[in-house]
């Protein structure tokens, strides 16, 4: 099974008139960790590394600037 880190941020304060408000904000990463998650789970079992015999490990970044409004993943 894979290691997967899902970190996720916010550049910059919402403005008052923001397009997507802190509930909405919370729900679009909610809703992004599961749908990664899930879609990375249903990689093949027992990948391991050769040199340590460990799972691969993932480290997602989801950030939402808001001057930009825009979402990212990385």
């Amino acid at each position: 099974m894979l290691d997967i880190a899902f970190e996720m941020d916010m550049q910059g304060e919402l403005p008052e008139d923001a397009l997507l408000d802190q509930y909405e904000l919370d729900a679009l990463y909610e809703a992004t960790w599961q749908s990664v998650q899930r879609d990375l789970q249903r990689q093949p079992d027992g990948i391991v590394c050769a040199e340590h015999g460990k799972p691969p490990q993932l480290k997602i970044t989801a950030r939402y600037d808001t001057e930009t409004e825009e979402f990212d993943l990385q």
